[in-house]
């Protein structure tokens, strides 16, 4: 599974990914794991552009929906991550992946824990 950040580390937006057969589950379709990392990949991105440098975060939950089953013949697929809110530790965001005609395969609303970097 080959993913690529679109745009600089700290303006990006946009995650691209190609699913292949290496990523199929048992029952024949692409796991839902790969949709998952490409979610909160491109929402990560999008958090990453609104915290402070001195400022980190991890993703405290990822809620998930799954709109259509995925195939390696899909190809290139684009997580496009969105701000949503920022403050007080915590930062939501949301996201969708969608196929080069645009149309939607997965949808995420991750909450992330927004913390001070440890500096030395």
């Amino acid at each position: 599974m080959d993913i690529t950040l679109v745009g600089s580390r700290r303006r990006c937006r946009r995650v691209e990914g190609r699913p292949s057969l290496k990523v199929y589950n048992p029952i024949g379709m692409v796991h839902g794991a790969f949709a998952a990392t490409l979610l909160d990949s491109a929402s990560g991105c999008a958090v990453h552009s609104k915290v402070l440098s001195t400022q980190s975060y991890t993703t405290l939950e990822l809620n998930t929906a799954y709109h259509k089953a995925i195939t390696a013949e899909i190809g290139m697929m684009r997580a496009e991550g969105r701000m949503l809110a920022i403050g007080w530790g915590v930062a939501s965001a949301e996201a969708s992946l969608s196929d080069a005609g645009g149309r939607l395969y997965a949808s995420a609303t991750p909450t992330r824990l927004v913390m001070d970097r440890d500096t030395p």
